[in-house]
């Protein structure tokens, strides 16, 4: 399985951030799924492509959280934002055993929280917990992490090694940014209070011109775009268990 796989964490980016972003899959006829923090009208104008967009939860466990007092409660609390929804990552890629039965026992069916960096040969496994399987989807590159390397680099050659399964994990603020160090967004979110409130005015000042997060992001595009547009998570083959010897 030698394919480019398209994901992104909204993580409450304002919607006109979220639609231009949107827009650029769109204009390309590229597959993606997005894992949603919050409400927002962008959703019912992602719902009318279903053929292009999947939408999954981006749950967040972490200690202040607004999604919830537990897990049960944050998971209930994105199900009735996505109900649709069948594919989760968790903000900040928390995992736990419990997670998996608590995952299980809502329609979630798919897992992308695990981050292997660069790591060739990914493919989607099965996890099995009481009878029930929880496809594990690993994603191998970040723009957050990429901006926090010595020497990113913004290079499509440098990500799409043709070696087994690539899932990009991309954010729209950081696309929007055209992010290329962790500082812009920093000042960003100091300035800004709640992101999602944020107009233009105040992004646009801290848009990066040269090279960064959005020439790779639309590389990527132009790459999914050039082999047919790619393929949604929940789409992906997994490979059927080997028998017992």
């Amino acid at each position: 399985m030698n394919e480019v796989v398209l994901t992104l964490d909204v993580d409450w980016a304002p919607d006109f951030v979220w639609r231009a972003v949107a827009e650029e899959i769109a204009s390309r006829r590229v597959r993606a799924t997005w894992f949603v923090t919050h409400p927002s009208p962008v959703l019912d104008e992602l719902r009318a492509a279903p053929e292009l967009h999947e939408l999954g939860i981006h749950p967040n466990f972490l200690p202040g959280t607004t999604h919830g007092d537990d897990v049960d409660g944050v998971l209930a609390h994105l199900l009735e934002i996505v109900p649709e929804a069948r594919c989760s990552r968790s903000h900040g890629l928390l995992q736990w055993g419990d997670l998996f039965r608590a995952l299980l026992d809502t329609p979630i069916r798919l897992d992308s929280s695990t981050f292997l960096p660069g790591l060739a040969g990914v493919v989607p496994l099965r996890q099995w917990r009481a009878g029930e399987s929880l496809t594990r989807v690993p994603f191998t590159f970040a723009d957050d992490h990429e901006l926090e390397k010595p020497e990113p680099s913004w290079d499509l050659e440098a990500h799409v090694t043709g070696r087994g399964l690539e899932v990009f994990d991309f954010h729209p603020v950081h696309v929007y940014l055209n992010s290329s160090g962790p500082d812009a967004y920093a000042e960003l979110k100091g300035e800004a209070g709640d992101l999602r409130e944020a107009g233009p005015e105040l992004l646009d000042r801290h848009v990066y011109t040269g090279r960064g997060t959005k020439t790779l992001f639309l590389a990527v595009l132009d790459h999914l775009a050039g082999a047919g547009g790619g393929r949604r998570l929940s789409d992906l083959d997994v490979p059927a268990a080997k028998p017992a010897r």
